[in-house]
């Protein structure tokens, strides 16, 4: 499971990144 977080995280950042990157050009 720790393996699996630890894999799971750095994407998660990335998907937020873009994810605020969407919201800042729709605005």
């Amino acid at each position: 499971a720790a393996n699996l977080e630890r894999l799971a995280l750095p994407q998660i950042e990335d998907i937020v990144r873009a994810s605020k990157r969407a919201c800042y050009r729709s605005k």
